[in-house]
């Protein structure tokens, strides 16, 4: 038997099974930890609306916007945007910051997602605008707040500029349908932390609304078109600061 042989095989062996445990005790660090994770006192998610039957307002609500993005919202708050049309999509985020350039860049993309978008083409070749998927705009903007990296704010708000109509589309003799809000029911535990407010929405919805979706969020804000934004009231928001 050669003993200096089997000392090597044995003494491999252990390294390769520290090796292994090294590895496996990185592997579970790095899966208990969460990249990236951002934190805060507040993340705003805001959904545009930017669809005809929804955009009445639309000049109110910019002014609101920019009231609380300049005087109420803390630097190390964070905002996103969410667009809401036929084919809702995440647009960007930005960090907050105390900066005047900052804040700008977030007014530009809001003032942006206001410009409405073609489903498609009619008959002669002219663009097309119809179809609101809300049910689509909303589940991305829930997605977006309880994403694991997300999960270090303090609070977390969607505050949606739509009248909540789930429109259809209709493009080259097809319809295609979207998702009624009434029909809809969320997964408490994802929702159950964060606050949601929606203005513009039909007084008739308020109370079939409050039933439906209520118990899912910690707290449920609806408003009526015409309705005028009382940030303080509303978001429960003191300012900040005077205006940068």
């Amino acid at each position: 038997m050669n003993i200096g042989r089997e000392v090597n095989r044995y003494r491999m062996s252990r390294w390769v099974g520290w090796r292994a445990m090294a590895g496996l005790l990185l592997c579970m660090a790095g899966c208990n930890g969460v990249k990236n994770q951002q934190s805060g006192s507040i993340l705003v998610v805001v959904i545009v609306d930017s669809t005809a039957s929804a955009t009445r307002e639309k000049e109110s609500w910019q002014s609101q916007f920019e009231k609380l993005l300049q005087a109420y919202l803390p630097d190390d708050a964070q905002i996103a945007f969410v667009r809401c049309d036929h084919h809702p999509e995440f647009i960007k985020h930005f960090k907050v910051e105390g900066t005047k350039e900052a804040r700008e860049k977030i007014m530009k993309a809001f003032n942006e997602a206001w410009t409405p978008r073609p489903c498609g083409k009619d008959s002669q070749g002219n663009n097309q605008f119809c179809g609101t998927d809300v049910m689509g705009a909303l589940e991305i903007a829930v997605t977006f707040a309880t994403k694991p990296e997300n999960s270090g704010f303090e609070r977390k708000m969607i505050i949606g500029w739509t009248d909540l109509q789930a429109d259809p589309c209709n493009v080259k003799g097809r319809t295609k349908a979207f998702r009624q809000p009434l029909r809809y029911k969320w997964d408490n535990e994802r929702t159950k932390n964060i606050d949601i407010i929606l203005h513009g929405v039909p007084l008739s919805l308020h109370e079939p609304l409050r039933q439906q979706w209520g118990a899912a969020f910690k707290e449920l804000s609806l408003y009526a078109p015409g309705e005028a934004v009382d940030i303080e009231k509303h978001y429960k928001l003191q300012p900040e600061a005077e205006g940068l």
